[in-house]
């Protein structure tokens, strides 16, 4: 408003302000509405204090490393101390623009149900109103609900908007707020106080709790009260008796003796009435039983930030638990010298004028906060100082470590990793080669955030290639190391394992991986543990042998050690959370994923693999095969002449076929091929495994297999010998002579397991042979599909592993962060979230109302203007696979969409369309592709009805309707159980 209309330095002037000054927060109409879950629309309704409440709820949650998005269905209660209802005095002003949301947005009661709502949390939520003591009383209720076990964990605090003149206007008439804007606390000068704006949240544990979940802890709640002054000299008069009452009560309730407590955080308001009430209430109860020493130290936050009314008890609160957190006292400002009436020496009282060390004395750190209500209601709590904290951090281990990032939108994300670059220098101290601090910033970012749906991995071994990466997400340049992307809404599809044959393998393969992660180290001795039985060599020998003594040439060596690794790698995805929703194998990588998928014993997989591999090492030498990219169809007629010698071994696509015969043969057939300009790749490989040359070993292998009892796979198995799913039964010894003898049909395993909806392949190797196979599969089928690898020759094998986990993040997949995290380290305090905030303000103006439909008009764009006039959002900035309720469509405007539609297209719209989780796609593909003509309803309103009479009519409309119609609408919903 503007300050000069109503300003008079004059004092009590009628309906002037004496004091032009105020300590005011930026941008208080501005907010990140699509972050909450809230449409334009009903942002526009709401109280900024709402608004602002939102942000600080979270930012307290992350300041505690708490993921917001942990709590969701807990018992978490919220306690608000509210007071101002400026905003709604604007929602009154401009009540034919209202509507059912200004109903909440306008309510005080709504500021801590709105929290408890948007993060689905079940315990207790109210606001409090006490007027100056509200934010105190609200953690004194919250303190109360922990005790009693009725809240596992608590949000409690307050907030203060001065949108308005008149409360300012009434506070000079009263002469409370001082001429020059400053709170002058205990000083000979004190005139009052200045009213400021603010907000604060404190996240509420029990100790016990706290302590077992790792917490950081900034100070104790040891107890406290809460009091009346009663009929006092006036109703707004303070009244010594009840100060000294409450004092004494909230001693008593934390189990402290009154001359322990060292530091006082005042009320302080500045008046030299009050302050005097203040101080000998103090004197009588705190210092007086003092016995010489230090006197209290006496303090008031009001003179750094001014009075935030309903919020200055938690702004005194989180002062006094930062001075515990970093023993110091901080100085009282404006304090020259003391108020008449005040002897501090005799009261055992001494206001704080300068920082200072704050020693234990003889006891622990002990401390108070005051609140005082305007209408006598009072707060005291006792803080004691926090245990240490023991966190068992070993020296960071030389090794890569994973960082995430996350926000609601791209612009969101690039601030964050922005931030962060900023932070490396400006917060966390210089990066300087400190590895802990790595370690520490990959814990906190994996376990103490909540994962949002746009989001950076980074994989980074020192923090020179930290900021490397960070810098290139703030500027937009692409980083070998940086993985970006969104979760899609629903999650990502399902994800399949695919095991390829022989030729990923290289020596030392898997070595670097056991030394750095002890469950990959245990599943592959237990994989060789069960390879030993069969084999006349040492396989840990084998695995890390260098390449001028290593075996791997040796069909019946690397064979078993792919086993064992697959069988590792896949129980190292799982312990990070990748479970499988499908396995695939390639040729000998059937058997682990056989035995992955739980059809086969980790004993039996490697019997067979074993077996296999010792049979073929049989025939070495006398085969050859292939690769040619021609159709199958075509190459089936050019091998007629070559029956018998020469077969189609893999099928890997549409026009990628391999070849398997007798060497002579094969190299004749390849001259041929080659002569028609048909590519031709020699593999290097001296079996020709799913050939003719396969035959003489069948009989063997299935005697060697004899008595093999398969089981029911836990996860799909989706087969290469049949291209289709099999059940465990078939898995039996002819099963396994089928598979190293009939055609490897890869490409119709893919294809049926992306009908089955995968979507998403994770390679099992030690380096990817089937990624480009797989992305050709899913263009030629036109389904998108997602492929990542294990591990690549020549690459750091745990920092090939973590890239390739933080793309599954980025795509969005849930993990196990508790598996993939370091094991010890800090909680970091890293920058808070970067609110994409735009201006949201009741006020005249419009949002474009839809064009008149007409026949031919697409209906997406018809739909996107019905949506963007209920929501007043830009018709373009709606995705179509996003549920209309993330847009911000509820039960309360979904009537109003819903009366539109069917006004529009003459058709019944159930409302389970619109509040079930439905997307803009999915409404459009449920209703006609063409828009009726004009005019064809009878229930087309008149020009110019407004949301408010669209509501009242369609209210109309259903009181109108039968009870079973009701019910039937309540039951679409989903909204309540209609009782009977």
């Amino acid at each position: 408003w503007p300050v000069e209309d109503f300003f008079q330095p004059e004092p009590r002037t009628p309906g002037k302000m004496s004091s032009r000054w105020g300590g005011f927060l930026e941008a208080v109409d501005a907010f990140d509405p699509s972050f909450f879950g809230i449409s334009p629309r009903e942002a526009e309704r709401m109280d900024p204090q709402q608004r602002l409440l939102l942000e600080v709820a979270w930012e307290a949650l992350e300041d505690a490393g708490i993921p917001p998005r942990s709590l969701e269905g807990s018992a978490t209660g919220v306690w608000i101390g509210i007071g101002a209802s400026d905003y709604s005095r604007l929602l009154f002003e401009h009540a034919d623009l209202g509507d059912a949301y200004s109903g909440t947005g306008g309510s005080l009661s709504i500021a801590a149900n709105r929290i408890s709502y948007f993060l689905d949390l079940r315990g207790p939520s109210l606001a409090v109103d006490s007027a100056c003591s509200a934010s105190l009383v609200a953690v004194e209720q919250a303190c109360r609900s922990l005790r009693q076990g009725e809240s596992d964990m608590a949000l409690a605090g307050g907030v203060n908007l001065v949108l308005s003149p008149e409360v300012t206007v009434n506070f000079s008439q009263a002469g409370v707020l001082a001429a020059d804007g400053r709170c002058k606390a205990f000083d000979a000068r004190g005139d009052g106080y200045v009213r400021s704006e603010g907000a604060g949240v404190v996240v509420l544990k029990p100790l016990s709790r706290a302590q077992a979940d790792g917490d950081p802890v900034y100070a104790l709640i040891l107890g406290g009260a809460v009091n009346q002054d009663g009929r006092s000299n006036g109703l707004t008069a303070p009244r010594p008796e009840a100060q000294e009452r409450l004092l004494t009560l909230a001693c008593r309730d934390a189990g402290v003796d009154p001359a322990a407590v060292q530091a006082i955080e005042a009320h302080g308001i500045g008046t030299p009435l009050a302050d005097r009430i203040e101080a000998q209430a103090l004197g009588a109860v705190l210092g007086a039983r003092r016995k010489g020493g230090r006197p209290c130290s006496l303090g008031s936050v009001k003179t750094n930030l001014g009075h935030l009314e309903a919020a200055s008890g938690i702004a005194g609160l989180i002062k006094m638990a930062l001075c515990l957190h970093y023993r110091q006292l901080v100085p009282t400002l404006h304090y020259r010298q003391p108020s008449p009436g005040i002897d501090f020496a005799s009261l055992g009282l001494a206001v704080q004028v300068e920082t200072e060390a704050w020693g234990p004395g003889p006891g622990v750190r002990v401390a108070g906060v005051s609140a005082f209500g305007f209408g006598g209601t009072n707060a005291h709590l006792i803080l004691g100082e926090a245990p240490p904290r023991e966190v068992v951090a070993e020296p960071a281990d030389r090794r890569e470590e994973l960082v995430v990032l996350s926000a609601q939108d791209p612009e969101a994300l690039r601030q964050r990793a922005q931030d962060l670059l900023a932070a490396s220098s400006d917060t966390l101290g210089a990066w300087g080669g400190d590895r802990d601090l790595l370690r520490d910033l990959s814990r906190t970012t994996l376990l103490h955030r909540s994962h949002l749906d746009h989001r950076l991995a980074l994989v980074a071994e020192n923090p020179p290639e930290l900021e490397a990466g960070l810098a290139a997400m703030a500027s937009g340049r692409p980083d070998q190391h940086l993985s970006k992307g969104e979760r899609p809404f629903g999650g990502p599809g399902p994800l399949a394992f695919v095991f390829p044959g022989q030729g990923g393998q290289w020596p030392a393969m898997g070595w670097q991986l056991q030394a750095t992660e002890p469950l990959f180290r245990r599943a592959l001795e237990a994989a060789v543990d069960a390879i030993r039985p069969h084999v006349d060599w040492d396989p840990m020998a084998e695995l890390r042998a260098p390449a001028e003594c290593s075996r791997l040439r040796e069909i019946d060596v690397v064979q078993p050690l792919l086993f064992s690794l697959q069988v590792a790698l896949a129980a190292l995805w799982r312990s990070w959370g990748v479970e499988p929703d499908a396995v695939i194998g390639h040729s000998l990588g059937e058997v682990a994923a056989a035995t992955v998928a739980g059809a086969l014993t980790l004993e039996d997989g490697a019997r067979i693999i074993c077996h296999r591999s010792q049979l073929l090492r049989m025939i070495s030498g006398g085969g050859a095969m292939v690769a040619v990219d021609l159709d199958r169809e075509v190459l089936e007629g050019l091998l007629e002449p070559f029956a018998g010698r020469v077969e189609i071994a893999v099928v890997d696509g549409p026009s990628s076929v391999v070849l398997s015969g007798e060497v002579s043969a094969v190299e004749e057939l390849k001259a041929l091929l080659e002569r028609q300009d048909i590519t031709v790749r020699p593999l290097d490989l001296d079996v020709a495994a799913h050939g003719p040359q396969i035959d003489a070993l069948l009989r063997p292998l299935g005697q060697l297999l004899g008595g093999l009892e398969p089981r029911p796979p836990e996860i799909p198995l989706f087969s290469t010998v049949t291209g289709e799913a099999v059940e465990g039964a078939d898995l039996d010894g002819s099963y396994w002579q089928r598979n190293l003898r009939r055609p490897v049909l890869w490409a119709s395993a893919v294809e049926n397991a992306l009908e089955a909806g995968v979507s998403t392949f994770v390679e099992i190797s030690p380096h990817p042979l089937l990624l480009e196979s797989l992305r050709n599969l899913g263009r030629r089928t036109g389904r998108p599909l997602q492929v990542v690898s294990s591990l690549r020759r020549q690459e750091g094998e745990r920092r090939q592993l973590l890239r390739s986990l933080g793309t599954l993040f980025c795509q969005g997949r849930e993990l196990r962060w508790q598996s993939v995290a370091p094991a010890s380290g800090r909680l970091l305090s890293l920058p808070s979230y970067p609110w994409q905030r735009r201006r949201y303000w009741l006020e005249r103006g419009s949002v474009e109302s839809p064009r008149s439909s007409r026949r031919g008009d697409s209906l997406e764009a018809y739909l996107r203007q019905a949506l963007a006039k209920v929501l007043k959002a830009p018709p373009e900035s709606f995705r179509t696979d996003v549920p209309l309720t993330a847009l911000g469509l509820d039960s309360l405007v979904a009537a109003e969409l819903r009366g539109a539609l069917e006004r529009d297209l003459g058709l019944e719209v159930p409302l389970a369309w619109l509040l079930r989780g439905d997307s803009l796609q999915d409404l459009k593909e449920r209703l006609p592709e063409t828009m009726p003509e004009p005019g064809g309803s009878s229930e087309t309103p008149p020009q110019g009805s407004g949301p408010l009479e669209e509501t009242e009519d369609l209210l109309d409309r259903i009181d109108r309707m039968p009870p079973e119609e009701v019910e039937k609408i309540l039951a679409e919903m989903g909204a309540l159980e209609v009782a009977r």
